[in-house]
């Protein structure tokens, strides 16, 4: 403010108060030119303490080469960078407070500018590569729906719409009116600009001034003002305004200019301090999108809510249900999250019945539980006016009964979802045995008024930390492997666009893997992810051999040279972090919504490198050897996965992203990978006992129980609807039985790609089973 101050002395107050863009353009504009000014005076003097100011420097004719070595060196010196966190990490004594805001001022002072003149110039090139920058900061500052937008934007541009479309997009979204250099427009300004000449110069007066009038005339509006303009020009009237010149800002600037001398704004001065720290928007957008990620989303899942909206759930009085949403800013949290509010009607028996109507999906044709689970990905319902939950009911080739449950993943993880299934079996069996209540004796609603608002309020006091640290084990490691995406060729219309293998062992193959996992001191989690990664890195050779020599020598150089494998999500249940009596779900207290947190690991290439090898005929051989496998590769997820085990204190600053919708999203701009998630040993948890297929057996070699189950669980299917070239594994046991399932994106895996992914991972699963490593 004290730069504003200097040039702007009479407008302090409304700048701290309500500045308006022009406003605040013209100071960031201003007090950015002084600034940048003043770090180059500084350089000139290191450079050659000759020249006393820039006057100076100017008249010795400078080259263009010195010129722009000097500019490289003010970008590097006087620009916040990645590593600006370091700057804060040092002894007070050796700080220079006032420094380190400086430095991000200009960070955030030159993105501003270049998108500005981006936008001036047409250059969507330029735009774009602006964009994700911005992102980072409005997802810092709590702006979620300006960067989920914009993410999504990006997303379909660069990955969804056909070339056609794409250039069609990116060629429209600025126009130039005037045609003059320089004078780009965005499109919503003209439309603004045709709005005023339709509602107002044009739309007509008092009972003139109609809706139907308006829309009648709005095609003649061009016609009206060429005839304006005519007539004007006609009668010579060629002064109707008088166009300002630009200021004269020369003293502006030198009051400004000898107030930074003065005091040394861009000069470092330990030991100086600041009542204020300007926070690392930039960082702190990219770590929140980095880490509180726990699945890919489709894009029809960004959430369509303004901090200012309010919009409520009404029950009508002839008992239709209006189908809205009151959404609540949760106190405390910067606009970082939200509650949902709940209203129960609990009398009204149509609209439980209306409920019951779109909530249930009944499929009369026959299809094995694989077949309906692409099909049901293929249609996404957005959760504007939807319901959380659809329950599918179907048949299964052979009579069996399907029950599948279908949620959007910001209002469920998949503990939540068993537990509704297995409470929804339960009451299933009653029914088939003959035992329900009538219906209109439920006690419908009367759990509601007990949920608490939000797992903000029931997070307990021990993990209620509000900033996150760094992440110390991603430091250090410069390069990743990625396998390049070779989107696939357009499928026919009859083919499904997601990917499904499920692997389900045997209960003594589950035996002897989990056997294995134990002798060597593992749990199944980094076992299973190691494969995961291994079985992406070998596609990636594999399908660059199939590709041809060029794609192949790319590959194979970045496999032998890189340092790490990135692995951005890794998802772990954190219920136990809640109150104690909050955190079982079947309690009456029990808090649904997601209760889960992601971390991410990255996974050294050197022991990866001996699980995989390229032989002198440059062939793909595996290796599974005690030291290459258990005491390389899967010693090392183990070793890394140890950070992310324990619920971290600052738990709750996590949680504030993660429910932030958009934060999810960020897997939509990630270049493939591994997403491997952990759904748990159901039998060990207590899940489904009741319903598990062993138990027929148990009741038939028990001559004194000849009792029946009524319902029977024979098989389930976890997965999620893919956007992105991340290949999802989701594992889980059930009855003694573990499956892995295995899901992806058709348009980013041809048949080639996806088939020898899921050959090596399913080989390297049987490796194990079968002690052949």
């Amino acid at each position: 403010m004290q730069y504003i101050s200097a040039i702007r002395p009479k407008e302090t107050l409304k700048i701290e108060t309500k500045p308006g863009f022009r406003r605040m353009h013209e100071v960031i504009e201003q007090v950015g030119i002084v600034s940048r000014l003043d770090c180059w005076r500084l350089e000139v003097a290191k450079l050659d303490s000759r020249f006393a100011s820039l006057e100076e420097f100017a008249q010795s004719a400078p080259t263009w080469e010195q010129l722009y070595a000097l500019a490289v060196t003010l970008v590097n010196e006087q620009v916040a960078s990645g590593d600006s966190i370091n700057l804060r990490q040092r002894p007070v004594a050796e700080r220079d407070q006032q420094r380190e805001n400086i430095l991000l001022m200009q960070q955030y002072f030159l993105l501003y500018e270049e998108m500005s003149y981006a936008l001036n110039e047409g250059d969507m090139g330029r735009v774009e590569d602006v964009f994700m920058p911005w992102v980072f900061i409005f997802k810092a500052c709590g702006k979620h729906k300006y960067a989920a937008h914009i993410v999504r934007h990006l997303h379909n541009v660069h990955f969804v719409y056909p070339e056609g479309l794409k250039h069609a997009i990116r060629m429209n979204m600025l126009c130039n009116p005037t045609g003059t250099k320089g004078r780009f427009r965005a499109i919503d300004w003209w439309v603004e600009h045709n709005n005023l000449y339709l509602k107002r110069i044009y739309g007509g007066k008092y009972s003139n001034h109609t809706k139907d009038r308006i829309l009648k005339e709005s095609p003649l509006i061009e016609l009206f003002k060429n005839t304006r303009i005519q007539v004007e020009n006609i009668f010579h009237l060629d002064h109707r305004t008088t166009r300002r010149s630009a200021p004269d800002l020369e003293i502006t600037h030198k009051i400004l200019q000898t107030y930074m001398e003065k005091n040394g704004t861009n000069e470092d001065r330990p030991g100086r301090t600041t009542p204020y720290s300007v926070p690392d928007a930039l960082n702190q957008g990219m770590h929140l999108m980095s880490t509180a990620a726990a699945q890919p989303k489709s894009n029809n899942e960004v959430e369509n809510l303004d901090e200012e909206e309010d919009v409520e759930q009404e029950v009508g009085d002839d008992g239709e249900l209006d189908l809205k949403f009151r959404g609540h800013i949760e106190p405390g949290s910067d606009g970082k999250g939200f509650f949902i509010s709940y209203e129960s009607p609990k009398s009204n028996q149509a609209v439980i019945s209306k409920w019951a109507d779109e909530t249930l999906k009944w499929h009369p044709e026959e299809k094995t539980l694989v077949e309906r689970d692409l099909d049901l990905k293929e249609v996404w319902r957005s959760p504007d006016g939807c319901w959380n939950m659809e329950m599918h009911v179907g048949r299964c080739p052979g009579g069996n009964i399907q029950l599948m449950l279908s949620a959007v993943h910001w209002a469920s993880d998949g503990h939540l979802a068993l537990e509704i299934l297995d409470k929804l079996s339960e009451y299933l069996a009653v029914e088939l045995e003959g035992k329900s209540n009538n219906i209109e004796q439920l006690p419908w609603g009367e759990e509601i008024p007990q949920l608490p608002p939000s797992i903000f309020a029931v997070i307990a006091p021990e993990y209620r930390g509000e900033v996150a640290p760094p992440l110390p084990q991603l430091a250090g490691t410069p390069n990743f492997f990625r396998r390049p995406i070779y989107s696939a060729e357009p499928a026919d219309s009859a083919s499904l666009a997601n990917l499904s293998h499920p692997i389900t062992l045997t209960a003594a193959q589950t035996q002897t893997f989990r056997a294995k996992c134990k002798a060597n001191g593992f749990k199944v989690t980094p076992v299973i992810t190691t494969i995961a990664v291994l079985a992406e890195i070998e596609t990636a050779l594999r399908t660059a051999m199939w590709k041809g020599p060029d794609a192949f020598k790319e590959v194979h150089e970045s496999f032998l040279s890189t340092d790490g494998f990135f692995v951005p999500v890794n998802p772990g249940n954190r219920r136990a972090a809640f109150l104690p009596e909050h955190s079982s779900l079947t309690s009456p207290l029990g808090t649904p919504s997601v209760g889960s947190e992601a971390f991410p690991t990255v996974h050294d290439m050197n022991p990866i490198r001996k699980c995989i090898r390229i032989n002198d005929d440059m062939e793909v051989e595996r290796v599974m050897n005690q030291e290459a496998f258990w005491d390389g590769a899967v010693q090392n997820a183990h070793e890394i996965f140890a950070p992310g085990s324990g619920i971290p204190p600052h738990f709750l600053a996590y949680q504030k992203a993660l429910s932030a919708e958009s934060a999810v999203r960020a897997l939509e701009m990630l270049e493939g990978g591994v997403l491997v998630s952990s759904i748990g040993d159901f039998d060990r948890a207590h899940i489904w006992n009741r319903w598990r297929p062993s138990n027929l057996t148990q009741n038939s070699s028990d001559a004194a129980n000849t009792t029946v189950p009524a319902l029977t669980i024979e098989r389930l299917i976890i997965s999620a609807r893919m956007t992105t070239p991340t290949v999802y594994v989701m594992h889980w046991q059930y009855d003694g039985k573990l499956t892995i399932h295995l899901h992806a994106l058709r348009r980013f895996h041809d048949e080639h790609a996806w088939k020898n992914f899921t050959h090596a991972f399913e080989s390297r699963m049987f490796d194990i089973v079968e002690g052949r490593s």
